[in-house]
């Protein structure tokens, strides 16, 4: 399955109707496009990195859904501050229904191929997402700084920006 949405750089929640995700990227314009692998290791739209592939296969670990992300990082403005309890422009929130008995942490692979494992930030000072994943025992959240890559050569995209296992 997948579903497609739009970025309109704005700190409105996106709600993913299929699969309960709730994303906050507000520096962010572009598209997106959300596929799952199923339970059952189903087929993908494509192939994030073979070795991060086989690393989670030998792990006994399986990719459950993939996020794929067309737009350009914004570079934050000098003098511009983080802060606890907003997600900055060039930050991604998600957040990720699960069964009780479930866990999960998200790879994030960037245009230039760096990838990076993120785990829940818990609850924390920002408030929850709104979400359609009625019935699911809980949330995890993680909220992840995007790199600002190189340029990039036209033609390319971003591809995909996160895995959740």
């Amino acid at each position: 399955m997948q579903e497609d949405f739009q970025l309109r750089a704005d700190s409105a929640a996106i709600e993913l109707d299929l699969s309960g995700i709730s994303l906050q990227a507000p520096g962010l314009i572009g598209s997106g496009r959300w596929e799952t692998v199923g339970a059952a290791g189903g087929v993908r739209g494509e192939v994030i990195d073979d070795a991060i592939t086989r690393g989670l296969a030998e792990a006994g670990l399986q990719t459950r859904h993939e996020l794929h992300i067309e737009a350009e990082t914004p570079r934050l403005q000098p003098g511009a501050t983080r802060s606890a309890e907003d997600v900055a422009d060039d930050e991604l929130l998600l957040q990720v229904p699960l069964a009780a008995d479930e866990t999960a942490f998200v790879i994030y692979s960037d245009e230039a191929g760096v990838s990076s494992v993120h785990y829940s930030t818990g609850a924390g000072p920002l408030p929850a997402l709104p979400t359609r994943a009625f019935g699911a025992a809980r949330q995890q959240r993680f909220r992840m700084r995007l790199r600002t890559p190189a340029a990039t050569p036209a033609g390319e995209t971003r591809g995909p920006v996160g895995r959740f296992v």
